[in-house]
């Protein structure tokens, strides 16, 4: 019922705004990417009757959310499909490691998983960012390596960056998000090219999608095939 009358409230906000349409749009796993900022951006543009809300969340909060009714679609790097749910490849993007200035790592050009294992990590907290975490164990598991040691997790990539210039340990995440964060201290290195890229996928329920939501979806797709990470 508290859901019921949110919903409402909103389509009526939106509507005194002079929005005829709306998506509700989860969040996840600290998305952040040029990609979303071009296509909110062309959203704006080519359907500026639709808002667009943009909610953060984590993955759980956003199976939670999509059965529900409390968003319409969300934005995830996990891979795991419930039942009653479909995802979508909108785009993918290649890992990449933030390394802290002089540190013996820097004489490569491309780091390989079997040297990232070496060294301890600073990464984003699992319940925060569980997409991530799940993509990063993943490789480690089909290389046969060991999980390396973690040397403290953090809420987002900005404290990530901190950490690293200060020596910690080094960074691993997305490039698009890792690259956001300059830090004058830390270097940003691809890793070796044998390690898969990692898409983004835009998970929904199984049943047929809104008209809005259908376009935006083949937006996400457009904006994934035009920009190159």
């Amino acid at each position: 019922m508290l859901t019921f009358m949110e919903g409402a409230r909103t389509r009526v906000s939106a509507a005194a705004r002079g929005y005829r349409g709306r998506l509700r749009i989860g969040l996840a796993d600290g998305l952040a990417q040029p990609r979303l900022t071009r296509l909110l951006a062309r959203c704006r543009e080519e359907e500026p009757l639709t808002e667009v809300r943009i909610i953060e969340m984590t993955v759980k909060e956003m199976n939670n959310a999509l059965g529900h009714d409390q968003i319409d679609a969300g934005f995830t790097v996990h891979t795991e499909l419930n039942n009653g749910y479909v995802k979508e490849v909108v785009w993918t993007d290649r890992p990449a490691i933030a390394i802290p200035r002089n540190h013996p790592l820097l004489a490569l050009e491309k780091i390989p998983l079997q040297e990232v294992a070496r060294h301890a990590l600073v990464l984003c907290h699992p319940e925060l960012c569980s997409g991530g975490h799940d993509v990063i164990r993943r490789w480690f598991h089909e290389y046969t390596l060991p999980f390396p040691a973690v040397a403290e997790y953090v809420s987002g990539h900005e404290p990530m960056m901190m950490l690293v210039a200060s020596g910690y340990g080094i960074g691993v995440g997305l490039a698009s998000q890792i690259t956001l964060y300059s830090h004058p201290d830390v270097i940003v290195r691809p890793v070796t090219d044998d390690v898969p890229c990692t898409p983004t996928f835009i998970t929904l329920l199984d049943q047929p999608p809104s008209e809005e939501l259908s376009r935006f979806i083949t937006r996400a797709q457009q904006v994934g095939e035009l920009i190159a990470i």
